[in-house]
């Protein structure tokens, strides 16, 4: 989360009455959860005339807890007391920072976790759509290689997309080259193969991979042409949404096909 800062630079006149703003001010501070991190006065000049100043900067949680602060009514209360006490060319403001840091692992958490996650429940279904077609004497190939429409792909090639989807989303990421595969599943064996060989590629890409990804811009091709995406919109625009457009795409076969799943299923466990 983006933290909020309040810092001011003040010109102080009438340092008595600035002291009792400057006595009560802390414990607003405090109560808004707010830490000051820079606060002093009484530069020392080595020659000529230097006015009697004061800086803070004050830290918050975020920038909702900084406005609370500053629009407080126990902190306008004492507000009149640093106007009174300072010039006019004094001043003070609001900041929103985001560590960059914060991107980078915001990058991270929005995309291996996530494709790590729900290519294991893909492998579930596939767990529950190869019991039923044991059960009831279907060849695996027939539900394997069946399709939604004759243009779309088949069981196999949505999962293939998934997987694929999910490795070059993370390489590219990470400014690794784009992990090539080939159209060779014809079998469960062959399909959890793929999703094991996603997921143990997924693993070799921590946290710590992703410094520096927010400064990445990634380009692909799309559609007949290069689009040159930030690693932001690469991940909300086209990589998430295509992950899940193949594993929904296979869930729907999986229904089409009378294999017996359900929402829950397709979401997964929430608590693990």
């Amino acid at each position: 989360m983006p933290k909020g800062y309040f810092f001011g630079e003040f010109e102080i006149t009438d340092p008595a009455t600035y002291e009792v703003y400057r006595a009560k001010v802390p414990d607003i501070i405090s109560a808004h959860g707010g830490r000051i991190l820079v606060r002093g006065g009484d530069p020392q000049p080595l020659d000529g005339t230097m006015p009697q100043r004061r800086f803070i900067i004050v830290e918050f949680d975020s920038p909702e807890a900084a406005r609370s602060f500053y629009r407080s009514d126990a902190y306008q209360a004492v507000l009149p007391f640093r106007l009174n006490a300072s010039t006019s060319n004094g001043f003070a403001g609001l900041l929103t920072w985001v560590d960059a840091s914060m991107v980078a692992n915001v990058i991270y958490e929005l995309s291996v976790p996530v494709f790590d996650r729900h290519l294991k429940i893909l492998d579930k279904l596939l767990e529950m759509a190869e019991k039923h077609a044991k059960d009831r004497k279907i060849e695996s190939e027939t539900l394997v290689l069946d399709r939604l429409f004759p243009d779309m792909l088949t069981l196999a090639g949505q999962v293939r997309g998934a997987c694929d989807t999910a490795k070059r989303s993370a390489a590219r990421l990470v400014g690794l080259e784009a992990p090539q595969s080939q159209d060779t599943d014809k079998t469960f064996a062959d399909l959890h193969e793929r999703i094991r060989d996603a997921v143990t590629y997924l693993k070799g890409l921590p946290a710590e991979r992703f410094k520096g990804a927010e400064e990445r811009k990634i380009e692909f091709p799309y559609g007949g042409s290069t689009v040159s995406l930030t690693t932001q919109q690469y991940l909300s625009r086209f990589s998430l949404p295509n992950f899940y457009f193949h594993v929904t795409t296979a869930y729907d076969i999986f229904r089409h096909n009378g294999v017996v799943v359900g929402k829950r299923d397709f979401l997964g466990p929430l608590a693990d």
